[in-house]
């Protein structure tokens, strides 16, 4: 599943690098992100709100099938759209596609949204892409537990993505890659609060900070858990986006 993409629509000023548009190349794409299957996050168009985490079902020569959100209201409103914007990640490669003319049915004896395929696809390689850096003046707090006791670290994090967080070190406690913090607390401002799992993957050497950059995944995240964290990096990227 796709854990390390934002999953939020880029507006690029030239495509044309980015741009596949061969039939072969693009059934090539759809096909792969249908077997996984990968995460895919469904806007109307040019909008960040409301969205929908699903997954490709199914592809055909003509049409492309997607699981609908347990949310009415998403539903509607996407399905009221002339496309839907489609969000996705292959090999931590940036995927990107509208899909026209959605169409609410039942699919193989469970609800989805049938659309028409791609006229093409933007596949955007980009290093800075899967994580969004935290703004210092509305930091995001994780309260780590300390062992058995009541007590608890306060930790203002670096950066998010839906596949995890990273820490800055040293910490007061020792972590080590493999180790794991159960019942950590996220607090996402404005957006909401969620017990996380996490799991120690990397301490890296943060010369920016004069410090480690503590990687930890997320481990069994609920789809509303992803959900939130999703509406958290729309709401960061969005205020960017009206300050740029």
């Amino acid at each position: 599943m796709t854990d390390h993409a934002t999953l939020a629509p880029l507006s690029l000023e030239n495509t044309a690098p980015y741009l596949i548009d061969t039939e072969a190349q693009i059934q090539h794409l759809l096909v792969r992100l249908a077997r996984r299957p990968e995460l895919i996050c469904l806007y109307p168009p040019k909008k960040r709100e409301p969205f929908a985490l699903s997954a490709l079902l199914q592809v055909t020569d003509t049409n492309l099938f997607f699981d609908v959100s347990p949310d009415e209201h998403i539903n509607k409103v996407l399905e009221q759209g002339s496309k839907l914007v489609c969000i996705s990640s292959l090999d931590r490669v940036h995927i990107q596609f509208d899909a026209p003319k959605p169409v609410r049915i039942e699919h193989q004896g469970r609800p989805a949204f049938r659309t028409g395929r791609p006229d093409f696809i933007l596949h955007v390689q980009r290093r800075d892409y899967y994580r969004l850096d935290i703004p210092a003046r509305q930091p995001v707090i994780c309260r780590i537990p300390l062992g058995q006791t009541d007590t608890c670290l306060d930790v203002a994090i670096i950066d998010i993505s839906q596949g995890g967080i990273a820490l800055p070190g040293p910490l007061p406690m020792e972590l080590v890659p493999g180790m794991q913090l159960h019942g950590c607390r996220l607090e996402l401002p404005e957006t909401g609060c969620l017990e996380v799992d996490l799991l120690v993957c990397s301490l890296q050497e943060n010369r920016a900070r004069a410090g480690t950059r503590i990687g930890c995944r997320f481990m069994n995240l609920s789809g509303g858990e992803q959900t939130l964290i999703q509406r958290y990096i729309n709401r960061i990227e969005r205020s960017r986006m009206a300050r740029e």
